[in-house]
């Protein structure tokens, strides 16, 4: 049986291959003129649509502009790789607007909890958006804390370290799959409660990894 990571690394790089061919069309179709940065604000922009179908509770219609919308995180990678234009500051856009995008999905869904006055999945939006910056911000933090701890050492790539602490399945691309999933089978309050707890649980597990890592106990 394949294990639950490898599955989602495949299924990523199958996306990520397809956004590559999307990518190099666009390039041509426009003749070089779209930029990483432009697919990248377009997203963000996008959720601004998806937070008001949630608020409205227009689920499906949420879906389908959360999976447009959300391809383009892939693509806007797929083009920078494409024209040869990856940067620090490109990944640091990508990055901070991923945030930005949880944040106008969950303020959409306790948006429309509260109006359906269901407090506790409120609750649950609040932490499933803290949870989710948590997991996101542990890794950040360890990267930073390691580089730190071996800026001696010449060994070390910081390609390699921005790989280094990815344990746990609840990333940001299977957390908007749940969130997908659950908006279409018209469960939001679902969706936020697993990835309330999975985000909690992946948390735990990298700070845990990071910790041993930084003590020099792996």
């Amino acid at each position: 049986m394949v294990p639950v990571k490898d599955l989602i690394e495949k299924i990523k790089s199958v996306v990520r291959g397809s956004m590559y061919e999307v990518a190099k069309l666009l390039d041509f179709l426009t003749n070089g003129f779209i930029r990483p940065w432009h697919i990248t604000i377009l997203s963000l922009v996008g959720h601004v649509f998806v937070m008001l179908a949630l608020t409205e509770g227009l689920f499906v219609d949420a879906a389908i502009l959360l999976a447009g919308f959300g391809l383009m995180d892939a693509l806007d990678g797929a083009i920078a790789k494409y024209q040869g234009s990856a940067s620090n500051s490109g990944m640091l856009l990508d990055s901070s607007t991923d945030r930005l995008k949880e944040a106008l999905i969950y303020a959409g869904l306790a948006y429309y909890f509260a109006e359906a006055d269901d407090p506790i999945s409120v609750i649950v939006s609040v932490v499933a958006l803290g949870a989710s910056f948590a997991v996101s911000y542990v890794k950040a933090k360890g990267e930073a804390a390691l580089l730190e701890q071996e800026k001696q050492s010449k060994e070390k790539r910081t390609s390699d370290t921005n790989r280094e602490f990815q344990s746990g399945v609840f990333g940001y691309e299977v957390r908007m799959v749940i969130l997908f999933v659950a908006l279409l089978a018209d469960a939001p309050a679902i969706g936020v409660l697993l990835v309330a707890s999975g985000a909690l649980s992946t948390f735990i597990i990298r700070f845990g990894d990071i910790s041993r890592r930084l003590d020099g106990k792996s």
